[in-house]
């Protein structure tokens, strides 16, 4: 009469306890294997989670990623985003950029460019508010860089409003200085 698993004699000194049956050590073999099996699983679960925080768009703390995209007339052209004296370049290629910084304060204001140094006179520029995490950048033209649009940062977003609220008073400031 044979047993009806063929693991049997395995299960049986396992259960009590005789790891080393008959002294050849093939249970000691076995349950080494199934701890490695055991430990590899635990390591290709973690390695998982980390891929699948990666994929979500998790980004390390103190840093921004700006993703954007140029819809019209820069699919392959070059912008700055300009801190201060210093500028960092975007190149932009078949209409898509990506660019990843650090950032020295919670919230950032930095300048958005096609030439660098910054043209005042000609106001092709724009002004955004950088934060922490995976920012989206939508600029329509190339050549009206201020109606581009950011989303992603709280700030940016209460900015967006302030100035949609003083339209109004702003437009009129902004002809007398034509």
């Amino acid at each position: 009469h044979q047993p009806a698993c063929p693991f049997h004699h395995i299960r049986a000194s396992y259960k009590r306890r005789n790891y080393y049956r008959d002294g050849s050590g093939k249970l000691a073999a076995v349950h080494q294997r199934i701890i490695n099996m055991k430990k590899s699983l635990t390591f290709l679960f973690g390695a998982l989670l980390t891929c699948a925080a990666g994929c979500t768009g998790n980004v390390p703390a103190g840093t921004f990623v700006l993703d954007g995209t140029v819809e019209n007339g820069g699919e392959n052209t070059t912008l700055y985003l300009v801190s201060g004296h210093d500028a960092d370049t975007l190149n932009v290629v078949d209409g898509k950029f990506s660019f990843a910084d650090s950032l020295k304060a919670p919230v950032e204001e930095r300048y958005l460019s096609a030439t660098y140094p910054i043209s005042y006179s000609e106001r092709n520029f724009a002004n955004f508010y950088l934060e922490e995490g995976r920012l989206t950048l939508v600029i329509s033209n190339v050549d009206s860089l201020a109606k581009a649009k950011l989303t992603g940062s709280t700030t940016q977003a209460e900015m967006d409003e302030y100035n949609a609220l003083t339209r109004e008073y702003t437009v009129p400031l902004e002809r007398l200085s034509d």
